[in-house]
């Protein structure tokens, strides 16, 4: 596996991975989320201009998932975090996110931060095995509650949702 920034070519295909990862959420009976929205390629490219979009090839040199973050204030966000069905429970997230980490250590950045659903084992259980923790950095509120707005509007319950951080030294 080879974790790398993303190159134009790679945005064309992040919509197919978001949605082979969402069908994880069907054996869960979450259906409504692996049908719904995921983003256009045109939401990639500013990303990828930051340098805050890795991609992951798999050993025969296949897109397999992606990160999909942005620089807000001092904060790393993550918008998403992907990997194909097919290539789950390898550690490709995990690669993803230590690779964003790395990188807003670099960057001296306070934190990073996503939104995510509180009780689904892949994700706020997974994001707290890598010391995410349930806050919401008062740098970026305003821009959460966007979010929850947005989420609100996908259908989705916002009460079953968090947002989470991890604090860069």
């Amino acid at each position: 596996m080879l974790i790398r920034l993303a190159a134009a070519k790679d945005c064309f295909l992040l919509p197919a991975i978001e949605r082979l990862g969402g069908q994880v959420f069907r054996t869960i009976g979450m259906g409504h989320v692996a049908d719904g929205d995921v983003a256009d390629v045109s939401f990639y490219r500013p990303l990828m201009v930051q340098k805050t979009l890795w991609v992951a090839d798999d050993e025969n040199g296949l897109l397999c998932g992606f990160a999909a973050c942005e620089i807000m204030e001092r904060i790393l966000f993550v918008h998403e975090l992907s990997v194909a069905l097919t290539h789950q429970k390898r550690g490709i997230g995990r690669a993803l996110m230590r690779t964003a980490m790395d990188d807003a250590r670099a960057r001296k950045l306070s934190a990073l931060a996503l939104r995510t659903f509180r009780d689904v084992v892949w994700n706020a259980p997974f994001y707290r095995s890598l010391g995410f923790v349930e806050f919401e950095p008062p740098e970026i509120a305003a821009l959460m509650e966007d979010y929850r707005l947005k989420e609100s509007r996908k259908g989705l319950d916002v009460t079953t949702r968090c947002t989470m951080a991890l604090r860069i030294s």
